[in-house]
């Protein structure tokens, strides 16, 4: 897998960071990278990539979406499991989504710049969590679950660094 850029990592750290720190009930840190990977980077850029699925390509790509469900629920044990989150928090961070990811901002957008034009085909959606999605949607599902084995294979404190 290719390493996404600094810039789109940092973005997505930030927009985590206010529903993790709820969670942990103290002031969000950079923890240092976790060798084995970024838990709760995947876990949000899987969330992430779920949503734009159901909204953009409602009846296709059901094997990937069937490992991003999949992934997710083992993504949300391991953090319940290993980390200060309850599966209520697990679940309002899931609720929000869409306003961490940017997506109803970018869809508002994409309806004023781009009137008439769908919007899972807007250049907005597109430029931004669309491409997150089309990076996952090429992988194959198999590679994908075997990923996440990986990932989760060791318990620790789930954390955002590093990420793909």
């Amino acid at each position: 897998m290719r390493r996404l850029r600094p810039a789109l990592v940092a973005t997505m750290a930030l927009l985590l960071f206010p529903t993790l720190a709820s969670a942990q009930d103290h002031q969000p840190r950079l923890e240092p990278p976790d060798p084995h990977g970024g838990v709760l980077c995947i876990w949000q850029m899987y969330l992430a990539a779920a949503a734009v699925g159901e909204m953009c390509f409602p009846g296709e790509d059901a094997p990937l979406k069937d490992v991003l469900r999949e992934s997710i629920g083992k993504m949300d044990a391991f953090i319940i499991a290993n980390g200060p989150a309850t599966a209520e928090q697990i679940a309002e961070t899931k609720s929000k989504i869409h306003e961490m990811t940017g997506l109803s901002r970018l869809i508002a957008e994409a309806r004023e710049r781009e009137p008439g034009t769908p919007i899972c085909r807007s250049k907005a959606l597109r430029g931004a969590v669309g491409f997150l999605y089309e990076r996952i949607r090429r992988q194959d599902p198999e590679t994908m679950r075997a990923g996440i084995a990986q990932l989760l294979a060791v318990p620790r404190k789930p954390v955002l660094s590093p990420c793909l």
